[in-house]
């Protein structure tokens, strides 16, 4: 109705999952990587999750539009509520494999025979079960024995489990531990932000042909962003009846008004009003409430001894490190008897070269950048991955220190294990942090979560920062430094609000106690010098990444 009006070629807010309308913000860019990572590294079962609107489908079949059938076979079951042969059937037929068989040790059987050949040919085979959060337990394990079907040497079938979040909290039933147990990597789609909402809708503006001939007000976007809480389903529900509000009313800028109108002609379900009777009971018992809050917060209180000390973990904060103010949570978990004796058993016959290569690319798959083949195995291996991620346009810094300041950066890192009575150093890639759970890649004891007491008693103190310098800052900057790495210095510093700072491209004495401000402010060690740690930390308080997802990160697993 409203495309000729806005000139836009065809509807920008449809709900079909088109993969050309695709958005990719910061959680969508770590997903999408995610699931390619584990796919090309034959990690067997991957689950993505998310909650209804967060664009799992779109995700699920952008993947399936960039797996190219030179290398990959893919199958895709969206309809999970099938018994377990049927879905046998389904996938065989998905596969192009004969699926008239009435038992599934025939069908079970063709495929097996399907899997050998395509992986004799150098295919991968890729299996997505979307909604798996409706698959009966009994389906469950039979994709378990589907996944069963291996060489001595690698994974014949790439399973992704995507859903809902009652997805997880069917996995965590006791009978199905077995196939929980086999996920090596999981993540979470989380709502878009603020500033991915605004891009959001840009890109889809733009992407129906129509942005120039209509106008979301600053406060529009904000309200949208308030009403949707940044789920794409719903921003797509809004800003659609937004535009046909705006169009019945022969209008192209789009205010905080017609989202409020488009919010009511969406949400059909007016507000219950209260009848008298029942205001006045609210506000008795109201007035009950707050009488025994006072009661209980004014009672005599015994002295009690102090707490035993325990050990702090910084708190999840979507990318950037806590405030000094921000309390910091704790966690009391106790390394489990002989932990470190598991890992020494399990490094001791791993690959060093090969686990430091696995590691690299988990987080160099993050950037989307290709992953590393071999490396010369004579050259010493901090030097050689140092080098592969120049060519990658990547930066990698060395970093020594605490767990708490690491996870401070805000960047994913890769940590040199290092056990006691273990020949060599391991490296492992920190990818995020879920739950209070490090999230740890390639990974160890078939686990890829650990507590961080659990990663303290194996971890050397070392670690390499992945990151990218976007603005080419040349550092160390100090105190007589100038030129126009010392401009951009003094522009990320206003941006990150010393507005007083001038860009003057000289490193004085005022830019030096920026700069030492700035780290306090970071609870980093205050030295005045721009190193490439601090670098980090001024990239992403301009929001300016460095690097595409957090090691402290929400329920994402992803960085």
């Amino acid at each position: 109705m409203y495309l000729n009006y806005y000139g836009f070629a065809e509807t920008p807010f449809s709900l079909v999952p088109n993969p050309r309308f695709i958005f990719y913000s910061k959680t969508h860019k770590e997903a999408f990587a995610l699931l390619l990572y584990g796919i090309n590294n034959r990690f067997g079962f991957i689950q993505l999750t998310g909650e209804v609107g967060t664009g799992k489908t779109t995700v699920l079949r952008t993947l399936l539009s960039q797996l190219n059938e030179e290398q990959y076979r893919t199958a895709l079951i969206f309809n999970p509520s099938l018994s377990a042969i049927d879905l046998l059937r389904a996938i065989n037929h998905e596969l192009g494999i004969a699926c008239a068989a009435d038992n599934g040790t025939e069908l079970l059987g063709n495929l097996n025979r399907f899997l050998l050949q395509e992986n004799a040919a150098g295919h991968k085979v890729v299996l997505i079960i979307d909604e798996a959060q409706n698959l009966a337990p009994d389906v469950l394990e039979q994709i378990r024995l589907i996944s069963n079907l291996e060489t001595n040497t690698t994974k014949l079938i790439q399973i992704i489990l995507a859903g809902q979040p009652e997805l997880g909290q069917l996995l965590d039933r006791p009978e199905l531990r077995q196939i929980n147990q086999r996920i090596a990597l999981r993540y979470h789609l989380r709502p878009l932000d603020r500033d991915d909402c605004k891009a959001y809708i840009d890109h889809r503006l733009a992407m129906a042909g129509g942005r120039d001939r209509v106008f979301f007000t600053p406060a529009a976007l904000r309200w949208l962003y308030h009403c949707s809480r940044g789920t794409p389903r719903l921003i797509n529900i809004l800003s659609d009846r937004a535009l046909l509000v705006a169009y019945t009313r022969n209008r192209r800028e789009i205010t905080a008004r017609t989202i409020t109108l488009a919010f009511r002609d969406v949400m059909l379900k007016p507000a219950l009003a209260l009848s008298p009777a029942l205001r006045t009971w609210g506000a008795v018992a109201l007035l009950l409430v707050l009488l025994a809050i006072c009661g209980y917060a004014y009672r005599p209180v015994a002295p009690t001894a102090a707490p035993a000390p325990t050990v702090p973990v910084v708190k999840k904060t979507g990318g950037q490190a806590p405030p000094p103010s921000a309390p910091a949570t704790t966690e009391a978990q106790p390394v489990a008897p002989g932990f470190a004796q598991a890992v020494r058993n399990e490094l001791a016959v791993r690959s060093e070269t090969k686990n430091a290569v696995l590691a690299f690319n988990a987080l160099a798959a993050l950037w989307q950048a290709p992953p590393v083949r071999r490396v010369n195995e004579r050259a010493p291996l901090a030097q050689e991955l140092k080098q592969c991620a120049g060519k990658r346009h990547l930066e990698m810094t060395p970093f020594t220190g605490g767990m708490d300041e690491l996870l401070r950066l805000g960047a994913p890192a890769l940590l040199t294990l290092s056990p006691r009575d273990t020949k060599g150093t391991f490296v492992v890639a920190l990818t995020g942090v879920r739950d209070g759970q490090l999230l740890i890649q390639p990974p160890l004891l078939g686990r890829s979560a650990f507590s961080r007491t659990e990663i303290a008693s194996v971890w050397s103190g070392r670690a390499h920062i992945l990151w990218r310098n976007g603005k080419g800052i040349r550092c160390p900057l100090t105190v007589g430094s100038r030129g126009e790495s010392v401009k951009k210095v003094q522009q990320l510093l206003q941006t990150a609000g010393f507005h007083t700072l001038t860009t003057s491209g000289r490193y004085d004495e005022a830019t030096r106690n920026c700069v030492k401000d700035f780290q306090k402010s970071r609870n980093s060690r205050e030295t005045g010098t721009v190193d490439p740690l601090t670098l980090i930390q001024l990239y992403r308080a301009a929001n300016d990444p460095v690097v595409p997802g957090s090691a402290g990160n929400g329920k994402g697993g992803g960085a």
